[in-house]
């Protein structure tokens, strides 16, 4: 009887232990989703205004936007990673 109890009080622990720790907090894979799509269509629109030959003519416009950019998709990867986190878990 205590055998039982121990052996099932250890394989609860082993499945804990498995389980990777979130690294991102909790949030429905959809909302995260739409999150992504507003981020692409950033990321679309300053693609667009970094090809603007009046634009490019404003080194500091130029820069503003790169610097955006670069943010935005720094964002989008932490978005995708934290999407195939809630995938896994809530699959």
């Amino acid at each position: 009887p205590k055998a039982a109890v121990s052996t099932a009080a250890s394989e609860k622990a082993g499945k804990r232990a498995s389980r990777k720790k979130r690294k991102f907090p909790y949030r429905k894979a959809i909302d995260i989703e739409a999150d992504i799509q507003l981020c692409e269509e950033r990321i679309n629109l300053l693609h667009q205004e970094l090809a603007n030959p009046e634009v490019l003519r404003d080194g500091l416009r130029v820069k503003e936007l790169k610097g955006e950019l670069q943010q935005r998709q720094e964002e989008l990867k932490q978005f995708y990673d934290h999407w195939e986190e809630a995938m896994e878990r809530n699959a």
